[in-house]
């Protein structure tokens, strides 16, 4: 399989996607709402419509529009406009009040039912906060805030005057400074989110209305979205909803994060801007670049906008990385002691090197002032290259005697080498069409968009190893030392020391290849209603959902070797790597072994015996499945205002499932049935979420919110995979049967928040304190089942077993079940202020405490951190801008590998990272900034825990990483 790494430029001058029939349609009945959308009725009443913008014409976005006269409230969208519909024929008093601006009071006519348009400009609170904002952050500081405190509902905002203005890589990184979220992060870079406490699975993220559909294919982890697909350059604004209301969907438990790229409504009239990069890593192999182009206007009189974005990065560096043994994790030694210890210690280099490109195109048309279309579509592309030396020392292979948990003998040991060549490339699509009419108090929306995330892997690897013989000569009393400052095998004589660097002792062991496809692809269809009413509003709507996932797995093993392919080490040019951590022994160049065995394996010098032929094709279908949800929704939902400082949200959303599935069972062990046989399954049911969000304004300054839903989060697709793996042996008359279960029944969720929010007046400051109670049921876990029980019997059939499991002398059966319960609590306190001449200081902590029960123990959540924080502090004056962020994050657990066993528990320590940015301002147009990232060289460390001693898992020193670039616009 090829990498295609033109595929961003191909799908340019292609269609974004291949649509199916039933997306035909859909499109069709998408197309005829637009149609009959624009022939819109008289006004019975009057409107008020118009813009808000504040210095240098920026629209702002988040400003409150009231007439408190009839009781009537509007917040402004991310183009700074707003609407209040249904004005009686009247004067009003109009108070408009965005956080940093003077509060405006202004008197408009409305009659004759006609809709009357008001722009308006603010002033600026302070005489020198236009000279600030040239800089940009300050003003996305102060957006984030006015969103924020305009929302009827709980949530956080990352704002961008410019997208791109953030020295975060990705958009997990952009998010990482947010209340409540913690990032896991996969070689030095953000890869996945988790809000509260919950795992990645557990977001719901989308992309300019659409679903971000899943790159990912582990069990477990196939619903999480991988946010270091898409670039930091693409963001234009980037929320995160803590509740939702019954017009939202239901499958999310942590929170549901939005990600919105420019419109060019956003702007006035033309628009460019650009950016360029450079970047040094201290182990990169070469300097690191980045580049990216914005472009929006208006045309035909203002009524048709188009905005194009496009970013383009790589970036080649070097990790030193160390792993415990994942097999047995923490083992008891032999000699009695009860001291625990590892048994296998891996040493690893990688050679990585990442390529992002992406492409975002954003059309918007308005005819009237009361209809408006959009199109929207995006393309992310990761292509991430891999190159990995691995040197194993399996010194548990014998007897073990530990003296101490991280040091002992060991009276044989082998010793691996193997070099990996792995190309990986996911694309994440996405393609939206939609609108939104108004008709006298009547509001009507619709969106249908597609999505779909690919993912092709190839995987090359060559092993070599040390003999039986020479294993047991090497394991005349070996000591070894492992510890967080010191990952080594030591105390090694010279005959051992001899044998270890001889490279004639590395014999050719295995060549596999592992072809991995994954295609996970969204469809939905929105129609929302509103009427406003004289005590607010009543809202009602439909949504169709379908969600497919394919994993394809190839994973062949190659054993046999003839003639050249049947190499040792020695046969190769002598190579010795400079490693910070230590001396790794002999090795060779990687690239010159995988060429090698690349060609001898196309001449058929590398073969698979018999067994290990029937062993690849049972491999090839043994994680397979093909998936598919069809989810159609429908809710009802009534905004209610109780004088003019209190609306309550309440509404309840119906979701019905239909879920199918297919896969293989397999038969891995020795009974005489069928190598593999497909299998199907399919369910439907249903779900009921009511909630209900109180917004009560206290004072003008102090605001407090209460949130309430039910929600559901779906199985992981691989989880509900109906394939079984049957490994039955002859000669103990055993029978061990590993099984998917399709039966599962989704997370569901009750969900509780409190928030209090103080807006001191004068000053642009807020000060935040909320909790937070999640009680979720069908909690997922895998465990050990009875054949006699009823989900063993439900797999015995499905497998056609029943003859063997009845005459096998014992049957072990490991599946996924529901069942037990998890509970989450947590405090968040948030706080900002602007000081005198220009400072500025942020701060916020979270504390989560999570429980989840297990068949036979408790544990925390997995991805659930009991501890979050960040700090800012900047300073904005004249053409400078300096800021200093600290992000901290607690340990928390991201493994359960035996859930009998807490000892096999990994976790990731904690983490504390400082950056610094820096900005000037070389004249109203062009900026140069500076950033550096990991000041103090955080290292990357999880571990295997137990009786309160770390045994390494994995650890990856990560180095500082500075930029120097520049940006510039154009308008």
């Amino acid at each position: 399989m090829k990498i295609q790494r033109n595929r961003l430029y191909q799908a340019l001058l292609t269609s974004p996607f291949q649509p199916k029939p039933r997306f035909i349609s859909k499109m069709a009945i998408s197309l005829l709402l637009l149609s009959g959308a624009a022939h819109t009725t008289a006004q019975e009443n009057g409107a008020l419509i118009g813009q808000v913008v504040g210095s240098a014409s920026k629209k702002l976005q988040g400003a409150i529009i009231s007439i408190e006269s009839v009781n009537r409230r509007a917040v402004t969208d991310a183009e700074g406009r707003f609407r209040i519909q249904d004005l009686p024929d009247g004067s009003y008093q109009v108070n408009v009040d965005y956080i940093g601006y003077n509060t405006l009071e202004i008197s408009v006519e409305v009659r004759g039912g006609q809709i009357v348009a008001q722009d308006i400009r603010l002033s600026p609170a302070d005489d020198n906060l236009e000279i600030i904002e040239v800089v940009g952050s300050r003003a996305a500081i102060v957006s984030a805030l006015n969103q924020e405190r305009s929302s009827d509902t709980l949530k956080n905002v990352v704002a961008s005057t410019d997208a791109g203005k953030f020295a975060d890589q990705n958009i997990a990184e952009a998010l990482q400074r947010l209340p409540g979220i913690s990032i896991e992060r996969s070689d030095g870079e953000g890869r996945f989110v988790s809000v509260r406490g919950l795992g990645p699975n557990f977001t719901n993220v989308r992309l300019n209305g659409a679903r971000v559909p899943s790159t990912e294919t582990a069990p477990d982890r196939d619903r999480a979205v991988a946010l270091d697909v898409v670039p930091a350059e693409l963001l234009e604004n980037l929320e995160v909803s803590k509740v939702v209301t019954a017009a939202e969907d239901g499958d999310t438990i942590g929170g549901t994060v939005s990600i919105r790229s420019l419109s060019a409504f956003q702007r006035e009239g033309q628009h460019i801007s650009f950016k360029g990069e450079l970047g040094y890593d201290e182990r990169s192999t070469e300097d690191a670049y980045k580049g990216s182009f914005i472009y929006s206007n208006k045309f035909a009189d203002d009524t048709v906008g188009i905005a194009l974005s496009l970013s383009t990065s790589e970036r080649d560096y070097l990790i030193e990385n160390i792993e415990g043994d994942e097999g047995d994790g923490i083992l008891e030694g032999d000699n009695d002691s009860g001291i625990e210890t590892l048994g296998r210690l891996d040493t690893r280099t990688l050679d990585l090197g990442r390529e992002r490109s992406s492409v975002s195109l954003n059309f918007d048309y308005r005819p009237t002032d009361s209809a408006q279309y959009h199109l929207r579509y995006t393309l992310s592309n990761l292509l991430e290259t891999e190159l990995r030396t691995r040197n194993s020392f399996d010194y548990g292979r014998g007897d073990i005697n530990p003296v101490a948990p991280n040091s002992g003998t060991a009276e044989e040991m082998r010793i691996r080498k193997e070099y990996r060549d792995q190309d990986e490339e996911q694309d994440i699509e996405t393609f939206s069409i939609g609108g939104k009419n108004f008709f006298d108090r009547w509001t009507i929306d619709y969106n249908l968009s597609y999505s779909e995330a690919t993912r092709d892997e190839d995987d090359f690897r060559v092993r070599f190893s040390t003999s039986d013989d020479i294993g047991e000569n090497i394991g005349s009393g070996v000591s070894y030392t492992i510890g967080e400052d010191s990952y080594r095998i030591e105390g090694i004589d010279q005959a051992d020391s001899d044998l270890i660097a001889d490279r004639s002792n590395y014999e050719f062991n295995r060549y596999r290849i592992t072809l991995e496809d994954s295609k996970d692809e969204n469809t939905e269809f929105a129609l929302n209603f509103e009427r406003d009413m004289d005590f607010g509003s009543l809202q009602f709507g439909f949504k169709y959902f379908e969600h497919a996932k394919e994993l394809d797995i190839s994973n062949s093993v190659f054993e046999e070797a003839q003639g050249e392919a049947d190499a040792t080490l020695a046969d190769f040019r002598a190579f010795s790597p400079d490693f910070d951590i230590g001396d790794w022994g002999p090795s060779t160049p990687l690239t010159e072994v995988i060429s090698f065995y690349r060609s001898q394996f196309a001449l058929g010098n590398v073969s698979a015996e018999e067994g290990d032929l029937l062993d690849n094709q049972r491999d090839e279908l043994l994680s397979d499945y093909d998936s598919e949800e069809e989810i159609t929704a429908a809710y009802g939902m009534g905004r209610f205002n109780f004088g003019d400082n209190m609306t309550l949200i309440a509404g309840v959303r119906v979701e019905q499932t239909d879920f199918s599935t297919s896969g293989f069972v397999v038969n891995t062990g020795d009974f005489a049935g069928n190598v593999a046989d497909p299998v199907d399954f399919d369910k439907d049911y249903t779900d009921v979420l009511p909630s209900a969000n109180l917004r009560w304004n206290i004072r003008d300054d102090l605001i407090f919110r209460a949130g309430y839903y039910n929600s559901v989060v779906r199985p992981s697709f691989a989880r509900n995979n109906p394939g079984i793996d049957i490994d039955f042996d002859e000669d103990d008359n055993e029978l061990q049967i590993d099984a998917g279960n399709p039966n599962l029944d989704p997370f569901s969720a009750m969900n509780l928040d409190l928030n209090l929010a103080w807006y001191p007046e004068n000053v642009v400051a807020v000060v935040q304190a909320g909790i937070f109670y999640k009680d979720i049921d069908d909690f997922i876990f895998r465990a050990n089942v009875d054949a006699d029980s009823g989900v063993g019997r439900q797999i015995i059939q499905r497998a056609q077993l029943a003859d063997v499991v009845a005459t096998a002398d014992d049957v072990e059966i490991r599946t996924t079940l529901n069942g037990e319960a998890a509970e989450v609590v947590g405090l968040e306190l948030s706080y900002f202020q602007e000081l005198p001449a220009g400072f500025n200081i942020g701060a916020n902590m979270t504390f989560v405490d999570s429980e989840a029960e297990l068949e036979t123990r408790d544990a925390p959540l997995i991805g659930q951190a009991d501890e979050t924080a960040n700090l800012t502090a900047g300073w904005a004056r004249q053409k400078w801008d300096i800021r200093l962020t600290a992000a901290y994050t607690s340990d928390f657990l991201v493994r359960l590998n035996d859930e009998d066993d807490v000892n096999n528990d990994v976790y990731t320590d904690s983490r504390l990272q400082f950056d610094v940015g820096l900005k000037y301002q070389l004249s109203d147009d062009i900026q140069l900034y500076f950033d550096a990232i990991n000041l103090t060289r955080e290292q990357e460390l999880n571990e295997f825990r137990s009786n309160g001693s770390g045994f390494v898992q994995q650890y990856q020193n990560i180095e500082r990483t500075f930029l120097l670039g520049v940006r510039g616009k154009f308008n």
